[in-house]
Protein backbone atom coordinates (compact mmCIF):
# COMPACT_ATOMS: atom_id res chain seq x y z
CA UNK A 1 0.00 0.00 0.00
CA UNK A 2 1.32 3.41 -1.02
CA UNK A 3 1.80 6.09 1.76
CA UNK A 4 -0.74 9.05 1.60
CA UNK A 5 2.09 11.70 1.44
CA UNK A 6 -0.82 14.69 1.40
CA UNK A 7 -1.83 13.23 5.19
CA UNK A 8 2.19 12.79 5.96
CA UNK A 9 2.91 16.24 4.22
CA UNK A 10 -0.70 18.66 5.31
CA UNK A 11 1.00 19.82 8.63
CA UNK A 12 4.94 20.32 8.07
CA UNK A 13 6.19 23.54 7.96
CA UNK A 14 7.27 25.72 5.02
CA UNK A 15 10.83 25.03 5.24
CA UNK A 16 10.37 20.86 5.13
CA UNK A 17 7.66 20.98 2.50
CA UNK A 18 9.91 23.35 0.60
CA UNK A 19 13.17 20.89 1.14
CA UNK A 20 10.82 17.84 -0.24
CA UNK A 21 9.56 20.17 -3.18
CA UNK A 22 13.33 21.20 -4.24
CA UNK A 23 14.67 17.83 -3.86
CA UNK A 24 13.53 15.21 -6.55
CA UNK A 25 16.71 13.08 -6.55
CA UNK A 26 16.02 12.18 -2.79
CA UNK A 27 12.45 12.05 -2.90
CA UNK A 28 9.51 10.23 -4.68
CA UNK A 29 7.91 12.20 -7.62
CA UNK A 30 4.82 11.37 -6.04
CA UNK A 31 5.95 13.63 -2.52
CA UNK A 32 7.58 16.13 -4.20
CA UNK A 33 4.36 16.73 -6.03
CA UNK A 34 2.07 17.21 -2.90
CA UNK A 35 4.58 19.06 -1.20
CA UNK A 36 4.68 21.65 -4.16
CA UNK A 37 0.64 21.25 -3.82
CA UNK A 38 0.55 22.14 -0.34
CA UNK A 39 2.29 24.99 -0.78
CA UNK A 40 0.69 26.40 -3.31
CA UNK A 41 -2.68 25.54 -1.02
CA UNK A 42 -1.13 27.69 1.78
CA UNK A 43 -0.52 30.56 -0.93
CA UNK A 44 3.04 30.38 -0.17
CA UNK A 45 4.87 33.07 -2.63
CA UNK A 46 7.52 32.61 -5.55
CA UNK A 47 9.99 34.80 -2.97
CA UNK A 48 9.32 33.14 0.17
CA UNK A 49 10.21 29.66 -1.29
CA UNK A 50 13.20 31.33 -2.71
CA UNK A 51 14.10 32.27 0.63
CA UNK A 52 13.94 29.46 1.99
CA UNK A 53 15.52 27.52 -0.36
CA UNK A 54 18.66 29.93 0.37
CA UNK A 55 18.69 28.84 3.87
CA UNK A 56 18.60 25.52 3.06
CA UNK A 57 21.47 26.09 0.90
CA UNK A 58 23.56 28.06 3.44
CA UNK A 59 22.49 25.30 6.11
CA UNK A 60 23.72 22.50 4.03
CA UNK A 61 27.06 24.41 2.75
CA UNK A 62 27.82 24.66 6.36
CA UNK A 63 27.35 21.05 7.52
CA UNK A 64 28.99 20.29 4.54
CA UNK A 65 32.27 22.68 6.05
CA UNK A 66 31.78 21.95 9.72
CA UNK A 67 31.56 17.76 9.04
CA UNK A 68 33.70 16.40 12.62
CA UNK A 69 35.62 13.74 10.76
CA UNK A 70 38.08 13.98 7.31
CA UNK A 71 36.23 10.74 6.58
CA UNK A 72 33.02 11.88 6.96
CA UNK A 73 33.04 13.23 2.76
CA UNK A 74 33.75 9.57 1.70
CA UNK A 75 30.28 8.20 3.30
CA UNK A 76 29.20 6.91 -0.32
CA UNK A 77 32.52 4.80 -0.71
CA UNK A 78 32.05 3.24 2.60
CA UNK A 79 28.92 2.34 1.04
CA UNK A 80 29.87 0.27 -1.73
CA UNK A 81 31.71 -1.56 1.33
CA UNK A 82 29.71 -1.87 4.04
CA UNK A 83 30.89 -2.95 7.07
CA UNK A 84 28.62 -4.23 10.07
CA UNK A 85 28.15 -1.09 12.58
CA UNK A 86 26.58 -3.57 15.37
CA UNK A 87 30.32 -4.78 16.00
CA UNK A 88 32.57 -1.72 17.25
CA UNK A 89 36.00 -3.85 17.44
CA UNK A 90 35.14 -4.87 13.89
CA UNK A 91 34.48 -1.43 12.83
CA UNK A 92 37.97 0.22 14.08
CA UNK A 93 40.15 -2.79 13.42
CA UNK A 94 38.98 -4.06 10.43
CA UNK A 95 38.84 -0.62 9.13
CA UNK A 96 42.44 0.01 9.96
CA UNK A 97 43.39 -3.28 8.76
CA UNK A 98 41.95 -2.42 5.10
CA UNK A 99 43.95 0.77 5.10
CA UNK A 100 47.26 -0.66 5.82
CA UNK A 101 46.43 -3.66 3.67
CA UNK A 102 45.58 -1.39 0.72
CA UNK A 103 48.71 0.12 0.63
CA UNK A 104 50.36 -3.19 1.20
CA UNK A 105 48.56 -4.09 -1.95
CA UNK A 106 50.00 -0.70 -3.69
CA UNK A 107 53.34 -1.14 -2.98
CA UNK A 108 52.82 -4.73 -4.49
CA UNK A 109 51.29 -3.47 -7.33
CA UNK A 110 54.35 -0.54 -8.01
CA UNK A 111 56.54 -3.24 -7.95
CA UNK A 112 54.67 -5.38 -10.19
CA UNK A 113 54.22 -2.80 -12.89
CA UNK A 114 57.93 -1.70 -12.31
CA UNK A 115 58.66 -5.29 -13.58
CA UNK A 116 56.88 -5.79 -16.34
CA UNK A 117 57.66 -2.42 -17.82
CA UNK A 118 61.39 -3.34 -17.03
CA UNK A 119 60.96 -6.23 -19.74
CA UNK A 120 58.98 -4.70 -22.44
CA UNK A 121 61.60 -2.37 -22.45
CA UNK A 122 64.31 -4.99 -22.06
CA UNK A 123 65.58 -6.27 -26.02
CA UNK A 124 67.20 -8.99 -24.29
CA UNK A 125 65.17 -10.37 -21.93
CA UNK A 126 62.58 -12.83 -23.60
CA UNK A 127 63.55 -16.00 -21.60
CA UNK A 128 61.92 -13.84 -18.26
CA UNK A 129 58.12 -14.40 -20.55
CA UNK A 130 57.37 -17.08 -17.72
CA UNK A 131 58.14 -14.96 -14.78
CA UNK A 132 56.26 -11.78 -16.36
CA UNK A 133 53.23 -14.06 -16.78
CA UNK A 134 53.30 -15.11 -13.32
CA UNK A 135 53.72 -11.83 -11.88
CA UNK A 136 50.15 -11.07 -14.10
CA UNK A 137 48.37 -13.66 -12.59
CA UNK A 138 49.74 -12.57 -8.89
CA UNK A 139 48.56 -9.04 -9.24
CA UNK A 140 45.28 -10.78 -10.72
CA UNK A 141 44.90 -12.84 -7.82
CA UNK A 142 45.55 -10.11 -5.49
CA UNK A 143 43.30 -7.70 -6.70
CA UNK A 144 40.16 -10.16 -6.99
CA UNK A 145 41.39 -11.21 -3.34
CA UNK A 146 41.33 -7.33 -2.20
CA UNK A 147 38.03 -6.97 -3.80
CA UNK A 148 36.20 -9.68 -1.87
CA UNK A 149 37.73 -8.75 1.58
CA UNK A 150 36.61 -5.21 1.14
CA UNK A 151 33.07 -7.27 0.42
CA UNK A 152 33.46 -8.94 3.64
CA UNK A 153 32.94 -12.53 1.57
CA UNK A 154 33.56 -15.61 2.85
CA UNK A 155 35.87 -16.43 -0.15
CA UNK A 156 37.68 -13.10 0.39
CA UNK A 157 38.50 -14.55 3.37
CA UNK A 158 39.87 -17.80 2.14
CA UNK A 159 41.61 -15.58 -0.92
CA UNK A 160 43.70 -14.11 1.40
CA UNK A 161 44.60 -16.60 3.87
CA UNK A 162 46.17 -19.02 1.07
CA UNK A 163 47.63 -16.11 -0.47
CA UNK A 164 49.70 -15.23 2.33
CA UNK A 165 50.44 -18.99 3.65
CA UNK A 166 51.73 -20.03 0.06
CA UNK A 167 53.59 -16.56 -0.30
CA UNK A 168 54.99 -17.11 2.93
CA UNK A 169 56.09 -20.69 2.02
CA UNK A 170 58.12 -19.16 -0.54
CA UNK A 171 59.90 -16.57 1.00
CA UNK A 172 60.97 -19.09 3.05
CA UNK A 173 62.15 -21.65 1.01
CA UNK A 174 63.98 -19.01 -0.70
CA UNK A 175 65.70 -17.54 1.81
CA UNK A 176 66.88 -21.50 3.17
CA UNK A 177 68.23 -21.32 -0.74
CA UNK A 178 70.14 -18.68 -0.54
CA UNK A 179 71.35 -19.43 2.83
CA UNK A 180 72.12 -23.40 1.87
CA UNK A 181 74.44 -21.96 -1.47
CA UNK A 182 76.22 -18.86 0.71
CA UNK A 183 74.97 -16.17 -1.19
CA UNK A 184 74.87 -12.69 0.18
CA UNK A 185 71.47 -10.97 -0.35
CA UNK A 186 72.09 -7.25 -0.73
CA UNK A 187 68.75 -6.02 -0.10
CA UNK A 188 67.10 -8.28 2.95
CA UNK A 189 64.82 -6.32 3.61
CA UNK A 190 62.78 -7.34 0.53
CA UNK A 191 62.54 -10.44 1.98
CA UNK A 192 62.26 -10.09 5.35
CA UNK A 193 59.76 -7.39 4.96
CA UNK A 194 57.00 -9.03 3.27
CA UNK A 195 57.80 -12.30 5.48
CA UNK A 196 57.05 -10.20 8.32
CA UNK A 197 53.73 -8.67 6.60
CA UNK A 198 51.93 -11.44 5.61
CA UNK A 199 52.30 -13.20 9.02
CA UNK A 200 50.48 -10.27 10.66
CA UNK A 201 47.67 -10.66 8.40
CA UNK A 202 47.74 -14.14 8.60
CA UNK A 203 47.31 -13.51 12.91
CA UNK A 204 44.69 -10.51 12.08
CA UNK A 205 42.96 -12.87 9.70
CA UNK A 206 42.53 -16.07 12.25
CA UNK A 207 41.10 -13.52 15.13
CA UNK A 208 37.98 -14.37 16.67
CA UNK A 209 35.43 -11.35 15.45
CA UNK A 210 37.23 -11.85 11.60
CA UNK A 211 36.33 -15.45 11.75
CA UNK A 212 33.16 -13.98 12.44
CA UNK A 213 32.49 -11.65 10.48
CA UNK A 214 33.42 -12.87 7.21
CA UNK A 215 31.22 -16.15 8.93
CA UNK A 216 34.33 -18.99 9.05
CA UNK A 217 33.27 -22.18 10.23
CA UNK A 218 35.29 -24.79 10.73
CA UNK A 219 35.14 -26.47 7.47
CA UNK A 220 35.44 -23.64 5.84
CA UNK A 221 38.85 -22.95 7.67
CA UNK A 222 40.25 -26.53 7.60
CA UNK A 223 39.87 -26.36 3.95
CA UNK A 224 41.59 -23.06 3.36
CA UNK A 225 44.96 -24.28 4.87
CA UNK A 226 44.70 -27.53 3.71
CA UNK A 227 44.90 -25.81 0.06
CA UNK A 228 47.55 -23.35 1.33
CA UNK A 229 49.85 -25.60 2.37
CA UNK A 230 49.74 -27.45 -0.63
CA UNK A 231 50.04 -24.74 -2.86
CA UNK A 232 52.81 -23.42 -0.65
CA UNK A 233 54.41 -26.74 -0.99
CA UNK A 234 54.14 -26.92 -4.65
CA UNK A 235 55.83 -23.83 -5.05
CA UNK A 236 58.45 -24.65 -2.54
CA UNK A 237 59.23 -27.71 -4.86
CA UNK A 238 59.41 -25.68 -8.12
CA UNK A 239 60.97 -22.75 -6.91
Amino acid sequence: MEPDFYDLYKDLPIPELVKVARSPWDYLPEAVTIAQQILRERGVSAEEIGAEEWKLAQKEMLDAATKKRFSDHFDWFWELFPIDRSKEPVEKWYGLFLLLYGLYYMYHLYQGVRFVVFYDRCLDCREMRPAVFQEVCFQFYFTVALFWVMKQKTIGWSLLCIQVIALNCIKLSLCYHLYRHHVYVRHLENYILPLLANTAILVFLFRPYILDLFRIDRTVRDRTLIIALGLGAVGMVFL
